[in-house]
């Protein structure tokens, strides 16, 4: 028997979001989501993005999908395009471990035209909250964000609990957020509750600009940095490379140990602070 959503458990919601691309974005996503599952979590990491970085990072096939995340958005609207979608209807198993799992949502191309069928529909931002409010076994969902501060990413921020800002040790890197820290301040009228953390990605400790840019980080858009950083590791892109997580690939590789840091610093933050979403 299905549980009721007034029963059910609220899985923790987290974005990932930087329109600055090639900051570790997806990479994070999908090793941080493989973190949760390996510490006994039920994870589900969504491709919210047209390029499919994620799908394709993951063993799918971007190109050979009948229906993504675009169907299961569009039927939110109550105007499907096609047969009714929920989300639960295109998700992906991926990896077991132990008592967790780690599944994924694809994306492709199609989500091209999702500003166009959404920018006069009253009520988009809330639609992607309306469609994981649908899961009933996941107990944290990652949500990988295009590369832009549209209506995806919108509709993805205004869902989740905590938006996670990969960025470099690189002045460009810092600046391109601070557009995103004001995206994040607007979304707040429909859910103030979120959080917004910095996540410093292929740290280097012995260059100066990583060690100074967790100083001016703060200062530059008001955003705290996490304690953790995920260190420069070839093993990270080497895992990609072949389509497996860090977790698969070296579970013994300092990437490893970072991720799982990395996820119990965030669920330690999450129970200190309390993760439901003050709905507006």
């Amino acid at each position: 028997m299905p549980v009721s959503k007034k029963n059910r458990k609220e899985p923790l919601v987290i974005a990932l979001s930087n329109q600055r691309g090639g900051v570790g974005k997806t990479s994070t996503t999908i090793n941080l989501g493989a973190a949760f599952a390996m510490q006994g979590k039920n994870v589900l990491v969504m491709d919210m993005d047209q390029q499919g970085s994620l799908t394709t990072a993951l063993g799918g096939d971007p190109d050979n999908l009948d229906i993504t995340i675009l169907d299961v958005i569009m039927t939110k609207t109550g105007k499907p395009e096609g047969p009714a979608t929920e989300l639960r209807d295109i998700i992906v198993h991926r990896w077991e471990t132990g008592g967790g799992k780690l599944d994924y949502t694809p994306a492709n191309m199609k989500m091209a035209r999702i500003d166009i069928k959404l920018f006069s529909f009253p009520g988009w931002d809330r639609l992607v909250r309306f469609a994981i409010e649908d899961l009933e076994d996941y107990d944290v969902v990652l949500l990988d964000c295009p590369p832009n501060l549209g209506i995806t990413t919108n509709m993805c921020l205004a869902a989740a609990n905590l938006v996670l800002i990969p960025i470099k040790s690189d002045i460009l890197s810092m600046k391109g957020s601070t557009y995103l820290y004001e995206t994040i301040e607007g979304v707040r009228r429909v859910n103030r509750g979120i959080i917004a953390k910095a996540l410093l990605n292929e740290f280097d400790e012995r260059k100066v600009m990583s060690r100074n840019i967790q100083e001016q980080t703060k200062e530059f858009w008001g955003v705290d940095l996490l304690s953790t950083s995920i260190a420069k590791n070839e093993a990270i892109n080497r895992a990609q490379g072949m389509a497996m997580h860090i977790f698969e690939f070296d579970p013994s590789s300092k990437g490893a140990k970072d991720y799982a840091a990395l996820a119990l610093e965030i669920q330690s933050l999450m129970d200190g602070k309390g993760k439901k979403r003050a709905v507006g």
